[in-house]
């Protein structure tokens, strides 16, 4: 389910910013070669975000997922659907995080297409400007509440 999750945030992100008209000014002003670091979502960013999701997954599945569930720790354990859940997650939102830095703060592919949202106040020029963003912290936030309080909890009675 994580992967499906995972893979269908990237997706969506990656049509919104193929489809966006700030794309295509941005292509226009960055170098003819796709691979360039300044071009508009360019193929080493994406690299460098799937080999940071491929390292939270490792760590969240493959060490911080059975370091919960050992029987000698000197906490008990919790149930391994207790314990899933919450790797589940830590993944989704380290990898919200990743993407929002690969692409938000290294580099402004996410700033590219400004919504306009009538006339502007401060606030609606704010949301403008970042509302892509704001969504995909929303996004991420949201999937990994679902994930954590009400899809892996265990049932009581």
């Amino acid at each position: 389910m994580s992967t499906r999750c995972a893979g269908i945030v990237f997706g969506l992100s990656l049509c919104w910013g193929l489809l966006s008209p700030g794309v295509a000014s941005a292509a226009n002003r960055a170098q003819d070669d796709p691979f360039h670091w300044d071009f508009p979502w360019s193929p080493w960013r994406w690299l460098i975000v799937i080999a940071l999701v491929v390292t939270a997954w490792l760590l969240s599945f493959h060490v911080w997922f059975p370091g919960r569930l050992d029987p000698e720790s000197k906490r008990t354990p919790p149930w391994p659907r207790v314990a899933f859940g919450d790797s589940l997650a830590a993944f989704i939102l380290v990898t919200c995080t990743v993407f929002l830095i690969v692409f938000g703060l290294v580099s402004d592919d996410i700033f590219l297409s400004p919504l306009s949202l009538g006339a502007g106040g401060t606030v609606s020029r704010f949301l403008g400007r970042n509302y892509i963003w704001i969504g995909i912290v929303l996004l991420g936030l949201g999937l990994a509440a679902l994930v954590r309080f009400s899809i892996f909890r265990r049932r009581e009675g």
